[in-house]
């Protein structure tokens, strides 16, 4: 019975080495499932431009580090073992229109160092420095210290500074040493 409806199996189960079998083919008639010996087709997901997910172990997806021992993507996200008091990811050449892409960044990580705050710099092609304490391309983000994920919105919309190409994009995700963890980096 199957449901409480009696059903007929297409074969005669069988009992060996303790167990009653019934193969499984009979089973997928049963259930109008086909089997095949076909490797399962991967559709490629498309990507998003300036939106860097982290998720294939070993890709950076064009995002370099310094001031840390150790950054590599693996279980979905970017480990950072922070050895400085400065360490840095970032992506030179990273040729954004501020104009299409203006209106927010938004960076989920985990900060497990201490830190309170983390800075944000950019460059553009018409001003190529990171510009000075008080420059609208030099950011201090809040930043909480609870070694939970947290997603970080950055207002792109109202930064004087996000105009142009923006042709270098850095992350100093601590001003201490640690683990600090990235899940993505997207720019809207």
């Amino acid at each position: 019975k199957l449901n409480g409806v009696d059903v007929t199996l297409p074969g005669t189960p069988y009992y060996t080495n303790g167990h009653f079998m019934v193969p499984m083919n009979y089973i997928c008639d049963m259930f109008g499932i086909t089997i095949t010996n076909e490797e399962p087709k991967v559709e490629a997901q498309e990507k998003i431009p300036f939106q860097y997910e982290f998720n294939t172990a070993g890709d950076m997806e064009g995002w370099t580090k310094s001031g840390v021992a150790f950054a590599n993507v693996e279980n979905g996200h970017v480990y950072m073992k922070s050895v400085s008091t400065d360490p840095i990811i970032q992506f030179q050449g990273i040729n954004v229109d501020a104009a299409t892409y203006n209106k927010k960044m938004t960076i989920r990580l985990k900060n497990c160092t201490g830190a309170t705050t983390f800075m944000l710099y950019f460059n553009t092609d018409s001003e190529p420095d990171w510009g000075g304490i008080g420059s609208p391309r030099r950011l201090e983000i809040p930043l909480t210290d609870n070694k939970e994920w947290q997603d970080i919105e950055i207002d792109l919309a109202g930064n004087t500074g996000w105009k142009g190409k923006i042709t270098h994009v850095r992350i100093d995700p601590s001003m201490l040493m640690g683990d600090i963890y990235i899940d993505y980096i997207r720019i809207e």
